[in-house]
């Protein structure tokens, strides 16, 4: 199964591109739309499965709203991310499944966090914009040769923006979409977007969303359209959009139940979207409610609730279909419970895990190639984390 990862800021998502389950996948979701069109917001919870976390070694330095980049070879490139005192940082390490160490590689060119990091199909890491060492953002970008271990600096992005989006789309070109420019407690969101061009190793813009956003997922579907779902603006929204690769042009389709600030996006393997969670209010309630986009019929439909409330929470597609749910925050308390989503059985449950060793928001999970997960940094009531843990299917 070919894989692709895609993160924006310390966002990520894992889009597993497999083969179609074929006809009885297709019925199952019919079936979805069909239960819980009639009850949205039912909550089929009432098991606990197997799979367990363990601590795995520590970071070199303690980070939050880092990048995690799987890459060939099997290896996580963690980069930049923000210190216990709120400052970005440059240094970067490896970690590496066989031994189950963490050792410092290269350092960036420029300090940041609330960056974005997206893996290209030379096998080498785009890391662009964030906030840097002026408290600002940045529309520098560079790039990871993991051959010699080193960044090198590359042009720099046509806007400064951090916490945007970054996907790797069909034709090896990186779409990177809103954010916002400025001070991150002031910035203004953004609604423009751009084009890297390996090959060209530059930046241009193209096609503007409809709608202004930061704090949005964006999912690559199986015909190289972008799904941008989620974010904030001033409001909390709902509001999803298209991006076309071919036309180069972004268009609105079928909105979500609910509003949905730092959700949670991953692809199953049929090809649908499984959103889940979300901040949803100013309070800082999270919202419990998932929904699968259906990307032949481009509307979603409410699928079970999740066990927890939760935004800002990962969402990991694991080598059997299902997908682990990890931590997240709810009315400003981190959470350390995980749970899995089951979506190729008529019950479509979200069931409860084994909790992390550790509560946290603001981390990254990354699918190793045995299929485990690394579970990385990010921070709690206790500030930022060195810590790292593995989450074990099997156990």
């Amino acid at each position: 199964m070919n894989k692709q990862i895609a993160f924006r800021g310390n966002e990520h998502v894992i889009e597993a591109i497999g083969h179609p389950l074929g006809e009885e996948e297709s019925d199952l979701r019919s079936n979805i739309a069909k239960t819980y069109s009639k009850s949205p917001g039912s909550t089929m919870t009432n098991q606990k499965i197997g799979g367990s976390f363990s601590p795995v070694g520590t970071m070199t330095t303690p980070r939050t709203l880092h990048t995690a980049t799987t890459l060939r070879n099997g290896q996580v490139l963690i980069a930049g991310g923000a210190d216990r005192n709120r400052l970005p940082q440059k240094t970067a390490e490896l970690y590496d499944p066989l031994t189950g160490k963490l050792t410092s590689t290269g350092s960036m060119s420029s300090d940041r966090y609330a960056a974005s990091a997206t893996i290209l199909n030379n096998g080498k890491v785009l890391i662009a914009g964030g906030v840097d060492s002026s408290g600002l953002a940045t529309s520098k970008s560079e790039i990871y040769d993991p051959v010699t271990g080193l960044f090198s600096p590359t042009n720099p992005m046509t806007v400064a923006r951090l916490d945007a989006s970054a996907t790797l789309l069909g034709d090896g070109k990186v779409l990177i979409t809103g954010g916002y420019e400025g001070d991150p407690a002031k910035g203004k969101p953004l609604a423009s977007a751009e084009i890297y061009n390996p090959e060209t190793n530059s930046f241009t813009a193209t096609d503007a969303m409809q709608t202004s956003r930061r704090n949005q997922v964006a999912t690559l579907l199986n015909n190289n359209d972008v799904l941008i779902s989620g974010g904030y603006n001033g409001e909390y929204l709902n509001a999803p959009e298209v991006y076309n690769e071919g036309k180069g042009r972004f268009s609105a389709t079928g909105k979500m139940s609910a509003v949905r600030r730092y959700p949670a996006a991953v692809k199953l393997r049929g090809g649908n979207v499984l959103i889940s969670g979300g901040l949803k209010n100013s309070s800082g309630e999270s919202q419990e409610s998932v929904e699968i986009y259906d990307t032949k019929r481009n509307r979603f439909a409410p699928t079970a609730n999740m066990n927890t409330p939760r935004g800002r929470h990962t969402a990991t597609l694991l080598n059997s279909g299902d997908v682990l749910i990890t931590g997240g925050i709810d009315k400003s308390i981190p959470l350390d419970s995980a749970e899995i989503y089951t979506p190729l059985q008529r019950t479509y449950t979200f069931s409860a895990t084994g909790s992390m060793q550790t509560a946290r928001w603001r981390h990254t999970a990354n699918l190793l190639q045995d299929g485990s997960v690394l579970i990385a940094g990010g921070e709690n009531t206790e500030g930022t984390l060195f810590t790292c843990e593995i989450y074990k299917p099997w156990q």
